[in-house]
């Protein structure tokens, strides 16, 4: 006598608890993808803004390199240069916006401070004009608790 199966006996199938493990799976590997996007997201941010903060530096650094030695102020960015010898730390410090513009400390927009420091050369006329720059950001934090910041030391030969 021959027995009669049903043609859907032979296929295999998965079980409901296997559903269930794989769906556990992808779902525990897609929220740790998502937390990796968060974190890259944040790196890119302050990756573009030290790069921003960098360029605004050597800007500076440019502008007063190229001002002539007997100019007291540097052309574009208004910067006051003192005389050698220079005595005592002086201090200016001018806003930029995130596109590099030059801007005022109540402007909204602004979002880098730079200071630059003229700091003491000695006694003589021939000395470097010496200076120190940061840039930190945003704007309206303090140094000190700015979310990033660049310095960069400068000697000048304005003789």
């Amino acid at each position: 006598m021959k027995t009669r199966t049903s043609p859907h006996a032979s296929l295999a199938a998965f079980t409901l608890v296997e559903l269930a493990l794989a769906l556990g799976l992808a779902s525990f590997c897609l929220v740790s993808v998502f937390g990796l996007l968060s974190v890259g997201f944040t790196t890119s941010q302050a990756a573009s803004a030290q790069t921003s903060a960098q360029g605004l530096v050597s800007t500076i650094v440019s502008e007063l390199r190229a001002t002539a030695a007997q100019a007291s102020t540097s052309q574009h960015l208004g910067l006051s240069i003192p005389p050698n010898p220079v005595t005592a730390p002086q201090v200016a410090s001018l806003y930029f916006t995130g596109s590099g513009v030059l801007s005022s400390a109540a402007d909204p927009q602004a979002r880098y401070l730079a200071t630059v420091t003229f700091l003491p050369n000695g006694a003589g006329e021939k000395a470097a004009t010496l200076a120190q720059i940061k840039v930190s950001w945003p704007a309206a934090a303090k140094v000190e608790n700015a979310a990033g910041k660049v310095s960069v030391f400068e000697a000048l030969d304005r003789n």
